[in-house]
């Protein structure tokens, strides 16, 4: 009792405090028809009615019957989180008005998987600008942003019975479902719903999440790479068959060669493409080169097929690649990731660091490093491609000492000026050490990266 008369007191001092209010008061005469969001039945909308329905949600505190009909700001049949957001975000000014149908991305009328599939085209891949509107629309937890716990709280909604938006706790388990229901095997129906579309994708994440469980028929169908596992991949693959850059399932995906195996003779066509650089990119079938699913074909998916045939014959991304953290680091100039050798995966390590998509350690950083020049950026990454590619067979050159007298300075920019003009007769050392941009050419760029570090402080070269 002494609880309720705190949390009462409390409650009574919050209201007091609410914002001005910003929809009319509820009139005497129209006590009972419905004003969403005025939860405490005090005729307008503010921070207390969030407040009330999370002490609802939490401490059983009473609503009257009028007001948790209120409280249902989105329709659902259910009050919860959802709805406490959502008056959040009307109090804030961030959301107009309750007269939305949240879900209906595609505003057809109804919260189906076409919805899922338009939330991903707008917030996913990114194929339209999304619109306002739909900005809110999708934000169906309403905690103002629209993220991938929307896209998973929109899966929940569709998938089950009866349709309650729910808002998912990033440190909660997933909800159970019967390991041994019974389903047809149909490749990429990993919600064994009997239909391959978007929803698979998202369940799939859901289920990498530890968000949804795959019963063991869903698990099988998920896996279309067919490489025992079920990862983000398998998710890519369908979001490609779904939106029809893929035709079916029935690939060996990986097997670039066509000789019905997957191997190291795969590995080097996708070598001579994005290591060696002699091949086209379109000498490859791309359904077939892509193997991380990413409807793109580039160093990623030579990365990915490297791993598979080279470490353990499953497909993973490479940013989920496992850390072997019993590896000691030591010094090795161009192991970047630090796993004791200079191999493909130091160059797209590097490659990553330059455009803020991964870390590297404090020791990889000095390994990384390999023209000394304080900073680790594309041309290090060059420079390792050459050392494993064995254009040249290390790194222990002063890159841009052009004359070798043990300093960088404009006399090497006018000695590398005059290698252009008159190319003959220079030994190999000198060539090395001219392509101070490690792109595998000497020109003029090669002149203007000597110049930029001379005239910078530190002295660092850039592209």
């Amino acid at each position: 009792m002494k609880k309720n008369t705190i949390k009462a007191a409390a409650f009574l001092s919050a209201v007091a405090m609410c914002l001005t209010p910003m929809t009319s008061a509820i009139s005497a005469s129209a006590a009972n028809d419905v004003f969403y969001g005025d939860a405490n039945l005090d005729g307008k909308v503010s921070i207390a009615d969030a407040t009330m329905i999370e002490w609802y949600l939490e401490d059983g505190y009473a609503i009257k019957p009028q007001g948790l009909i209120n409280a249902d700001v989105n329709k659902d049949g259910v009050v919860n989180k959802v709805d406490a957001n959502l008056i959040t975000k009307r109090v804030n000014g961030s959301l107009d008005s309750f007269d939305y149908n949240f879900g209906d991305i595609n505003e057809d009328g109804t919260i189906d998987e076409d919805d899922l599939s338009a939330y991903y085209k707008l917030f996913s891949l990114n194929l339209e600008v999304p619109t306002e509107r739909q900005k809110i629309l999708a934000d169906v937890d309403g905690n103002d942003v629209v993220d991938d716990y929307d896209s998973l709280c929109l899966y929940d909604y569709i998938q089950k019975e009866p349709h309650q938006f729910v808002e998912f706790d990033p440190y909660s388990g997933g909800s159970d479902v019967d390991p041994d229901m019974e389903a047809d095997y149909i490749i990429g129906d990993a919600n064994c719903d009997g239909k391959v579309t978007n929803a698979d994708a998202v369940a799939i994440e859901g289920y990498i999440q530890d968000k949804f469980t795959l019963c063991n028929q869903g698990l099988i169908n998920a896996d279309v790479n067919k490489d025992g596992i079920v990862n983000q991949i398998d998710a890519n693959l369908i979001r490609k068959w779904d939106r029809r850059s893929l035709d079916s399932f029935d690939y060996i995906f990986g097997d670039v060669n066509k000789d019905g195996v997957i191997d190291s003779a795969d590995v080097d066509v996708m070598a001579k493409i994005f290591l060696y650089e002699t091949e086209p990119v379109s000498s490859v079938d791309a359904v077939l080169a892509d193997v991380n699913g990413d409807d793109v074909v580039d160093y990623v998916d030579y990365l990915t097929l490297y791993y598979y045939v080279e470490v353990e014959p499953q497909f993973i991304l490479f940013e989920d690649v496992p850390v072997d953290d019993d590896v000691e680091e030591v010094y090795l100039l161009g192991d970047a990731d630090c796993d004791g050798k200079i191999t493909a995966s130091d160059v797209a390590v590097v490659e990553y660091y330059t455009i803020d998509e991964t870390d590297l350690s404090e020791q990889g950083l000095i390994n990384a490093d390999v023209n000394k020049d304080g900073v680790v950026n594309e041309i290090d990454a060059n420079l390792i491609r050459k050392v494993v590619t064995e254009k040249i067979d290390s790194f222990d050159y002063n890159f841009g000492d052009i004359n070798f007298d043990g300093r960088i300075d404009a006399v090497d920019v006018l000695c590398l000026k005059g290698y252009l003009a008159f190319p003959f007769g220079a030994s190999k050392t000198t060539k090395i050490v001219a392509d101070v941009n490690g792109d595998g050419k000497i020109n003029y760029s090669d002149v203007n990266c000597l110049r930029r570090y001379i005239r910078s402080n530190p002295h660092q070269f850039t592209l």
